[in-house]
């Protein structure tokens, strides 16, 4: 089926599009089963189209695709880590899913919005600039997020409403009569990188209880111990299943290196030997 292309392998599949005089749409997605399952549906749906997965990971991948004659119908961007350079974009007519709204360019928008307590979520489909997040608004759907319901559950129903957006504009991108069906612009001054989400990951001790709240509940991801906090040159990583607040156990670990700390609260744990400017280790950017 659909496997990552790259090397020879990604020369074959170009070789193969090309002798069956198909014109061909380049999807460029990444990691993600979301990203898999939209490239899935979208070819299923046009098979008139020849697909193209690509998932440009590592140096090596983007150096091997750019060895390649490429002259793709469209591009179609999902998902994708990879930030297309602009000699592509000038090949085909570009575009891409947001996962958010306009509100929230950038990475990770859904712990952005949560942070934020809006509760507007979804999705944005847009043309590709060289710029990421900023070409022209062609659709977007929103829906409103239960408050009640973690940021990891914003984040599948943001996937969800990425993938029906794109197939409810595909036959008009294909077909080349896409034309903007809204008046969105993107929120100047609100796009947000992975080094805003790592940033967001640490807990200044200094901090009040109301915003180590915010950040505890925004910023989690199943799996990763995002959340750390710097004390005495050291590294101390938040634990979910603690009832108390960092923020109060802050208080219990503010010795100096030549003064002992008290014993931590039930979910902080602490890294000892880890230089305090080196937190990512512990940090898993989604």
């Amino acid at each position: 089926m659909c496997r990552r292309t790259r090397g020879k392998e990604s020369r074959a599949h170009a070789a193969m599009a090309k002798s069956s005089h198909l014109r061909v749409v380049y999807f460029f997605g990444g990691r993600s089963p979301q990203s898999r399952l939209a490239f899935d549906l979208a070819a299923a749906r046009r098979p008139d189209y020849a697909w193209r997965f690509l998932a440009l990971l590592t140096a090596q991948d983007r150096a091997a695709f750019r060895e390649e004659q490429h002259a793709p119908a469209a591009i179609l961007s999902f998902l994708n880590p990879c930030i297309l350079e602009p000699w592509l974009l000038e090949r085909a007519p570009a575009y891409n899913v947001h996962p958010g709204t306009p509100d929230f360019p950038g990475r990770d928008p859904w712990h952005f919005a949560r942070y934020e307590g809006r509760r507007e979520i979804g999705a944005t489909l847009h043309r590709m600039t060289a710029r990421v997040d900023a070409g022209e608004i062609l659709d977007v759907l929103e829906l409103e997020a239960d408050p009640a319901l973690p940021v990891a559950a914003m984040r599948e129903t943001s996937m969800r409403a990425a993938i029906e957006l794109l197939l409810r504009n595909l036959d008009a991108i294909l077909d080349n009569r896409i034309h903007p069906r809204c008046q969105r612009s993107w929120r100047a001054g609100a796009k947000r990188s992975r080094k805003d989400f790592v940033a967001m990951c640490e807990i200044d001790p200094r901090m009040g209880d109301d915003e180590v709240a915010r950040r505890i509940d925004a910023f989690p991801v199943p799996g990763y111990q995002n959340l750390y906090m710097r004390v005495g040159g050291q590294v101390f990583v938040y634990s979910p299943g603690d009832a108390r607040s960092l923020a109060a156990a802050a208080a219990s670990a503010t010795g100096t290196p030549d003064k002992p700390r008290e014993r931590l609260e039930s979910g902080i744990e602490v890294r000892r030997g880890q230089p305090a400017n080196q937190p990512a280790k512990q940090t898993r950017v989604a």
